[in-house]
């Protein structure tokens, strides 16, 4: 939990859930990220971890392949290569680093079976 945020990653949906008022009942659903693979299986998307510089961290394994926004467009790294594992540039597991709101992603490391979790 992040404050009033809860982040919810189950391929191919990472979701965030918002309590407004505090009374530890979501009040708002939305969708971070979707179209990520490897649905029912250990080597999509997980581990969100908020790092000590005030970004979240997270990975998906090899099964993950893409990250598009809730729309189902392709996401962009901070240097504009579209995030996906085709070998352009980027293959199999991804570990990642982003601003709380989902912006400035940055693509840390690649090419892993299924890097599991982060500790930062």
């Amino acid at each position: 939990m992040l404050g009033n945020k809860v982040i919810i990653s189950v391929s191919p949906n990472v979701f965030v859930f918002t309590d407004d008022n505090g009374d530890d009942i979501p009040d708002s659903k939305e969708i971070l990220f979707s179209g990520v693979e490897g649905v029912d299986h250990d080597h999509g998307i997980h581990a969100f971890v908020f790092g000590p510089d005030g970004r979240l961290y997270f990975n998906f394994g090899n099964n993950g392949k893409q990250l598009l926004d809730k729309n189902g467009e392709a996401i962009m790294d901070i240097h504009g290569q579209e995030i996906v594992a085709n070998g352009k540039p980027y293959r199999e597991g991804m570990a990642f680093r982003m601003n709380m709101d989902g912006t400035n992603l940055e693509v840390l490391g690649h090419n892993f079976r299924n890097p599991f979790e982060n500790r930062y």
